[in-house]
């Protein structure tokens, strides 16, 4: 049996073990919540958890495509993203999948030769968490420009309440370089 063989019929047993691992980087009281809650209206972070690990393993075992993996991984990304996570933990649940790999597989992976093709497999999560970090970066500067915008949106409300005769700075007021 390939190690591709051997993923494919283990797929779901992975992406399960993926997702538990994923959910143990919440809080305890949390993990329990959106492992047991299934609607996606009363739990949509651990509804959008479960059903990106359900869709990247089976992209991954079979033909990485970038397109494919970023539609299943952004609103992932988003949600850590906006949590009190640091980078690293943010996108680190990526590399959980390797240690589900190894947990599911358990004593299958028993040759040099298997072990190689798991190496190998592994440079594909490796490269999935580098997309994982670009859509992390991207989420946070979309977020850091959304309060950016509004800081400015209240500065202008204040100035004109202030100085209503006078245009507020950056609409053409007295420091607007234009």
């Amino acid at each position: 049996m390939t190690l591709h063989e051997l993923l494919s019929s283990h797929q779901s047993g992975i992406a399960r073990r993926w997702l538990e691992k994923t959910l143990a980087t919440y809080p305890r009281d949390a993990a329990r919540l959106m492992a047991r809650q299934k609607d996606q209206f009363a739990n949509p972070v651990g509804h959008t958890l479960a059903v990106g690990t359900a869709a990247i393993v089976p992209l991954l075992i079979d033909a990485p495509d970038p397109e494919a993996l970023r539609q299943h991984l952004e609103p992932m990304i988003k949600i850590r993203a906006v949590q009190d996570f640091s980078a690293a933990d943010a996108v680190g649940f990526v590399y959980l999948l390797k240690s589900a790999i190894r947990d599911e597989l358990g004593g299958e992976l028993h040759d040099l030769e298997m072990l190689e093709a798991l190496m190998r497999f592994e440079d594909r999560i490796d490269r999935l968490a580098l997309l994982c970090f670009d859509l992390y970066a991207q989420t946070r500067d979309r977020l850091a420009q959304v309060r950016i915008n509004e800081i400015n949106r209240r500065v202008s409300k204040r100035w004109e309440r202030a100085y209503p005769d006078t245009p507020a700075p950056g609409r053409g007021g007295p420091t607007d370089p234009t």
